[in-house]
């Protein structure tokens, strides 16, 4: 998101306090994960939590932002104003942290294990190699106003990477290249104000998540303008699951479902100071990061 738009992170400090044994809380029991193929419902929602009353996977010092996870369970989250990616084991455990000052944001897996970094501050998609902790130019999308408005949240799209253009109000289709370098660029949709995250959608063309209204909107490839979804103040990350849209909502302080047909919501989680990254876990639900609270906390779907 930008940082300019959200309330002071908490004090930067060295470590995860995830890394020590009393700060990371085993975890529940997982529930059993709905069949992939079935189409999620509104009303199957559960009863919205505070953010409070979720189980904790990890406290993460510092300002913990987007994340994703791999096949395994290993969490991949970033820290922008901290200046590092971190590796969490599937019960919130440190593995590994790389430094990286470039303002690191969202993050996305390929299918070969390459992992790509969305950079903030230098407004370009860096490769992580995790053998060396060094970086490597995928994609450098122009020159920004300022360090806080460049790229936020991507997404993996099959044999492509979507990339909101947030400082030039595009949304771009990247095609994986060979080895370590992007392929060619799609301009799938223009003058969206400043998108922050987008995906498929569960029908056709794309969802995008918006800093401006509508908030969240839908585009068709190719097509001129966009259609509103719904209109809310702040969104900030994106998941669509069996047919529903889970979003990260900085300006209601909430996680919310969306029908993508029919624009009704529900809330699932509130009073979370500033929700931020969420992701789908292989075993079905939804992990989301507040980095206000500096947690990284589970919760159930519809």
């Amino acid at each position: 998101m930008t940082r300019d738009a959200r309330a002071p992170a908490a004090a930067l400090v060295a470590l995860l306090t995830a890394c020590s044994a009393s700060s990371v809380v085993p975890p529940a029991t997982a529930p059993a994960s709905p069949s992939a193929s079935a189409t999620a419902s509104l009303a199957a929602c559960p009863p919205a939590l505070q953010l409070s009353a979720l189980h904790v996977l990890a406290r993460v010092a510092g300002d913990p932002d987007d994340v994703t996870v791999d096949a395994d369970g290993v969490l991949w989250l970033s820290d922008r104003d901290g200046k590092r990616i971190l590796q969490l084991s599937p019960q919130g455990a440190l593995l590994h942290t790389f430094a990286d000052p470039n303002g690191p944001e969202g993050i996305v897996l390929l299918a070969d294990g390459t992992v790509i970094v969305a950079q903030q501050v230098t407004d370009r998609l860096d490769v992580l190699h995790p053998g060396t902790g060094a970086f490597s130019t995928w994609l450098r999308l122009g020159a920004t106003s300022s360090p806080t408005q460049g790229v936020d949240g991507i997404a993996l799209d099959g044999g492509s990477v979507l990339v909101p253009d947030s400082a030039h109000g595009r949304l771009l289709s990247v095609a994986v290249g060979p080895g370590d370098v992007a392929g060619a660029a799609a301009v799938l949709a223009t003058n969206l104000g400043r998108p922050v995250a987008a995906l498929h959608a569960p029908a056709s063309g794309y969802l995008v998540a918006l800093e401006n209204q509508p908030g969240l909107a839908l585009v068709d490839a190719g097509a001129a303008g966009e259609t509103a979804v719904i209109h809310v103040g702040s969104l900030d990350d994106l998941v669509v699951s069996r047919g529903l849209v889970y979003a990260t909502d900085l300006a209601d302080q909430s996680v919310i479902a969306v029908d993508p047909a029919s624009g009704e919501t529900r809330t699932l989680v509130s009073g979370a100071p500033a929700p931020q990254g969420l992701t789908l876990l292989p075993d079905g639900r939804l992990l989301l990061v507040d980095s206000t609270a500096q947690e990284v906390a589970p919760l159930p779907v519809c």
